[in-house]
């Protein structure tokens, strides 16, 4: 008896150990959930602080009630709904976006040709990618989606801006693409439609077959050939 007591009691210390250190992962992904507020504001301000102390204690009371699954539901909205609204921005020019034609002009900028065919690709894969999370439908392939144009964005935009993001550097995108890589691999939980479809076994397997096609897309954007290509393509219909 006394030995049955003693384990039950190590059992109860160890749910009780794990229970906190997942809060106090989830309350870190609070403050990682403020540098979204903080990025799309300019600043991290009194919102961002807000969106942070609601996640931490929020992620705590539902893992005190085993409520871990709704978390991974909410990290899934957050990311998906973020990446639908920029991706409807730039399809739709809606919330503040330009459309497609200043996405087109963008890409230009940037020495991405063709140009239309870049812009095109990156608002359906931030739409499409959002949408897909949002639903918990697909979910690697979603989370790969969202992990190509955050992958284009460092390597084009920010990389040379250096890591903080108030400086244009790629802070944000590194909390965003933790984000995606975690979805990918754990799945969209049970409260999606790869759960109700029975797809949830599929995520880590298909997620880890994917990412040489995103170090291969890495690999391409750095490549002198791949840059002598689009000035050719650009040169020949200037």
């Amino acid at each position: 008896m006394a030995g049955s007591a003693a384990s039950l009691g190590a059992v109860g210390l160890t749910s009780t150990y794990h229970a906190r250190t997942r809060t106090m992962l989830l309350a870190c992904v609070g403050v990682a959930l403020s540098a979204f507020v903080g990025s799309i504001t300019s600043r991290i301000d009194w919102l961002a602080i807000l969106v942070a102390g609601i996640w931490g204690v929020g992620a705590g009371l539902l893992v005190s009630l085993g409520q871990t699954a709704m978390i991974i539901g909410l990290l899934r909205l957050t990311l998906g709904l973020i990446f639908l609204l920029h991706g409807a921005q730039k399809l739709f020019s809606v919330f503040g976006g330009h459309g497609l034609a200043g996405t087109t002009q963008f890409m230009n900028m940037l020495g991405l040709h063709p140009a239309k065919w870049w812009a095109t690709i990156a608002a359906w894969g931030e739409f499409v990618g959002g949408l897909l999370l949002v639903l918990g439908l697909f979910t690697p392939l979603a989370a790969l989606l969202v992990l190509a144009v955050i992958l284009v964005a460092i390597l084009k935009v920010h990389a040379r801006k250096g890591f903080w993001n108030s400086q244009g550097g790629y802070e944000y995108n590194l909390v965003l693409s933790a984000l995606a890589t975690v979805l990918g691999l754990v799945g969209a939980g049970p409260f999606s439609l790869d759960a109700l479809l029975g797809l949830s076994a599929l995520s880590p397997t298909l997620f880890l077959l994917g990412l040489p096609l995103l170090i291969l897309l890495g690999v391409l954007l750095h490549q002198p050939t791949s840059a002598w290509f689009q000035k050719r393509w650009h040169s020949s219909h200037a």
